[in-house]
């Protein structure tokens, strides 16, 4: 997986930027996608006209493409799963269902990512093994 892709994405994507540390960091990364071919590929089960917005925001914002591709939640863990056993994952991050996340993370093709917005849930709104 393409780290720093992965995480400036997974951060964009979901509006993690509480603080001017964070945004100098998102800019090293942002450079450093560029640099990695300039682009930020997704897999999820969001319908495309949900993500098509997503991509356009993603895209003004940073100057990175995001190429989507959409599959059922079984078919995007699916494709994750195959990828990361071949040890060529062509993806940079995957949004899908919660079952399908676990089994990600059961996996260990997920890495940990403790965004400052989680703050604001209940502790009881999140899978408990998340929050390690």
């Amino acid at each position: 997986m393409h780290s720093t892709r992965w995480f400036f994405a997974a951060s964009f994507l979901f509006g993690y930027f509480p603080s001017t540390t964070v945004l100098a960091q998102s800019a090293s990364l942002i450079e450093a996608a560029k640099k990695e071919g300039g682009k930020v590929v997704v897999y999820g089960s969001l319908q495309d006209n949900s993500m098509e917005p997503i991509g356009k925001a993603f895209q003004a914002k940073t100057g990175l493409d995001l190429n989507y591709w959409r599959g059922t939640a079984t078919k995007v863990m699916d494709r994750a799963l195959v990828e990361h056993r071949s040890g060529k994952p062509l993806y940079d991050a995957v949004l899908t269902s919660d079952n399908e996340m676990d089994i990600l993370q059961k996996e260990s093709i997920l890495i940990r990512y403790d965004s400052p917005a989680n703050k604001a849930f209940p502790a009881n709104t999140s899978n408990p093994e998340r929050r390690r």
